[in-house]
């Protein structure tokens, strides 16, 4: 069956991640793409000429997302740090499938610098949103915690993308309760 709605960008990006979560990202090719929403190659290339700005909207999209729902979180309640944090765990299906993909585009950030300046971003962003919600509870050096604390998130969603089961939703959130009494005493 043939889509008879205009294709718009934000369907493209949902589509590249939707074939990535579930094939990877590498699957995610414009022909892929172009299948999983029932229109043409062409209609993809119409947006994106090369598999490579199709994976920058497509990142991009995907780090928004995120930061969207990070900046949601009210940064200076008791829970903030940890609301923050969780919202990057591999804890449900949709954060599961956002870590899968985002390691990968990660991976690829190494080899392109067009990713790469988006990875930056996104770590920044997100770093920012750390440090000001340990600043206003008073913790010493905030960014360098907020550093820590992202590496630790960063590490344990990519352990969990790369093993089977070998971190469970309890396990993820008990390490990160343990990480965030041991920075706020």
């Amino acid at each position: 069956m043939r889509r008879r709605t205009p294709l718009t960008e934000a369907d493209l990006g949902d589509a590249v991640l939707a074939v990535a979560a579930e094939h990877g990202l590498a699957a995610a090719t414009i022909r892929n793409v172009a299948m999983h929403l029932g229109v043409s190659i062409g209609a993809v290339q119409h947006h994106f000429p090369t598999k490579d700005a199709l994976y920058i909207s497509a990142f991009t999209a995907l780090v928004d997302r995120v930061a969207e729902r990070i900046g949601a979180v009210g940064h200076d309640t008791e829970t903030a740090l940890e609301d923050i944090l969780v919202e990057l765990l591999p804890i449900d299906s949709r954060r599961r499938a956002e870590a899968r993909v985002m390691i990968e585009f990660s991976a690829l950030a190494t080899r392109s610098p067009e990713l790469a300046a988006i990875q930056e971003s996104t770590l920044g962003r997100i770093q920012v949103g750390l440090r000001d919600a340990l600043r206003a509870r008073g913790v010493d050096a905030p960014g360098l915690r907020a550093t820590a604390l992202l590496a630790m998130v960063d590490g344990l969603a990519l352990h969990w993308s790369s093993t089977t089961g070998a971190y469970p939703q309890e396990a993820l959130e008990s390490v990160l309760r343990d990480h965030l009494t041991l920075i706020l005493g």
